[in-house]
């Protein structure tokens, strides 16, 4: 059975339809983020293995986040995936343990 969101959890203008807005808020943690450590797009893009037009789509909230996308993105960034998750602050990822 198919549902239909909740009106508080999609933003909706005529231009750019409806959106949902986990994936505006990822997009401006992101956003954010990229900006804090002055990482161009055409970066995230091609570890994305995207074009630079679509990650701006995904920062904006019009295309939603894949995990795997999240999983890459918090990788380049240096930070934990659940950073990206509202209301968690930013933390870098913990170190890797190697045998």
């Amino acid at each position: 059975m198919q549902t239909t969101p909740h009106h508080d959890d999609v933003t909706s203008s005529p231009a750019e339809g409806a959106r949902y807005r986990t994936d505006v808020e990822v997009g401006e943690i992101v956003r954010l983020e990229m900006w804090r450590q002055r990482m161009p797009q055409q970066r995230l893009a091609e570890a994305l293995g995207v074009d630079p037009a679509a990650v701006s789509r995904r920062l904006r909230g019009e295309i939603a986040w894949k995990l795997s996308d999240l999983n890459i993105t918090a990788k380049l960034l240096g930070l934990n995936v659940t950073a990206f998750l509202a209301n968690t602050p930013a933390q870098p990822a913990p170190a890797e343990v190697t045998a």
